[in-house]
C-alpha cells in the first residue's frame, strides 16, 4: 500500500514555505499527489514524479505556500497541517506538521545541513543509540564580522545541542564557516535517509 517514506520539516524560503515529501510503494500505473490541509482548506497540492516522469515506486515532490495563502488559511503561526498521500483522490496516508513562525531576515545563511550516520556515511537509518554526525555550514554575506552558533533541536522543539558548546564563533564577514556535531540518537532525534527529523539554526549573537 502507498506510504509516506519522508515528510520534511516545514521551512520559510523568502516568502513561501516548502515541505519535501517522499512517496514509497507506489504503483507504477497510478498517479499521487502531495496535498497539504489547513483546517478543511486545501493550501497547496503537487504531483509526486521521479526522473521519469511518474512511473517509478518512489517519488518526491515539494509543496509550496504563499505567504498570502498561509495568512488567509493558516494563521495564527505556528500552525498544524495536515500532508495527505492521494492516489487520484483516494487518501493513502497522512502526516501532519507544523508551519513555523517567519524568522526575521538575517545577516547570514545557512549552506550546508548534512547528516550521517557514523562510522560509515552511506550507511542506511540510523537506530536508537547510535552515533550521528550533523556538518554544518554557514555564511557571512553582510559587510561586517559577526558572532554565530548553531543551535540543534529535536522535532518537538527541545534543544539537544548547541555549538561552539561555550561561546559564539566570530565569523568575518563574506567568510563561511563549518563545524560537526557528533550526537546520539533518541526518541525524539531520528535520521531517515539522511534527513534530520528535527531542526538546526544558525543564531547571530545580538
Amino acid at each position: 500500500m502507498a506510504n509516506w517514506k519522508d515528510v520534511g520539516i516545514p521551512y520559510w524560503d523568502g516568502t513561501y514555505v516548502k515541505i519535501e515529501c517522499i512517496g514509497e510503494r507506489l504503483l507504477t500505473d497510478k498517479r499521487y499527489y502531495a496535498k497539504a490541509y489547513c483546517g478543511s482548506e486545501v493550501v497547496s497540492s503537487i504531483e509526486l514524479t521521479d526522473a521519469t516522469g511518474h512511473t517509478l515506486p518512489e517519488r518526491t515532490g515539494i509543496l509550496i505556500f504563499t505567504e498570502t495563502g498561509i495568512n488567509k488559511w493558516c494563521s495564527p503561526l505556528p500552525f498544524n497541517v495536515d500532508i495527505i498521500l492521494t492516489e487520484g483522490w483516494d487518501e493513502k496516508d497522512r502526516i501532519r506538521r507544523t508551519i513555523p513562525e517567519k524568522e526575521e531576515p538575517c545577516d547570514a545563511v545557512i549552506i550546508a545541513c548534512n547528516i550521517n550516520k557514523l562510522p560509515c556515511p552511506n550507511c542506511g537509518n540510523a537506530n536508537e543509540g547510535d552515533e550521528i554526525e550533523v556538518i554544518m555550514g554557514m555564511s557571512n554575506h553582510s559587510d561586517e564580522d559577526g558572532e554565530f552558533r548553531f543551535y540543534i533541536y529535536d522535532q518537538d522543539g527541545n534543544e539537544l545541542s548547541r555549538e561552539p558548546d561555550v561561546t559564539y564563533k566570530n565569523v568575518k564577514a563574506h567568510e563561511t564557516w563549518g563545524v560537526s556535531k557528533t550526537l546520539t540518537t533518541n526518541l525524539n532525534f531520528k535520521m531517515i535517509n539522511k534527513t534530520l527529523n528535527g531542526t538546526v539554526k544558525l543564531v547571530k549573537k545580538t
